[in-house]
C-alpha cells in the first residue's frame, strides 16, 4: 500500500483554515470555494499551485489557529499588505547599507 501511495502522488486536496478573520471573509480559491462561516472551520481545497503559494504566504494555514492568538487586522491596510506584514521575514541576503560597495569580481574598490 505504501507504494501506491507514492505512486499515486500527493493527497489531491488539502484542508486549510484561513489566517484571520479579515481574510477568511475576503479570500476565495481560484476555483470559487470560500471559506465557511467560522474561522477555525477548513475547507479542502486542491493541492495545487495557488494553495501552496497562499500557504507561502501565510493567508492560510493547514491546522487550525490556537484560541486568541489571530493578529488583529490593520484597518489601514488591505488584506494582501495585512498578509504580507504577517509572514515570517527572511533573512537579507543581500549587502548591508554601511558596507563598501563590490564590483563583479568581489573586491572592495579602492577609496577615491
Amino acid at each position: 500500500m505504501a507504494k501506491l501511495k507514492v505512486i499515486d502522488g500527493p493527497p489531491k486536496t488539502i484542508k486549510v483554515f484561513a489566517a484571520n478573520e479579515t481574510l477568511r471573509g475576503a479570500l476565495r480559491h481560484a476555483n470559487g470555494t470560500r471559506f465557511r462561516s467560522k474561522l477555525d472551520q477548513g475547507v479542502d481545497w486542491p493541492n495545487d499551485s495557488f494553495t501552496t503559494r497562499r500557504l507561502a504566504e501565510g493567508s492560510v494555514l493547514t491546522e487550525a489557529s490556537s484560541g486568541g492568538a489571530e493578529a488583529k487586522p490593520d484597518p489601514t491596510k488591505n488584506v494582501r499588505e495585512q498578509s504580507a506584514a504577517s509572514k515570517p521575514k527572511k533573512k537579507d541576503d543581500k549587502q548591508n547599507k554601511d558596507d563598501k560597495p563590490t564590483n563583479t569580481t568581489g573586491a572592495t574598490r579602492p577609496a577615491a
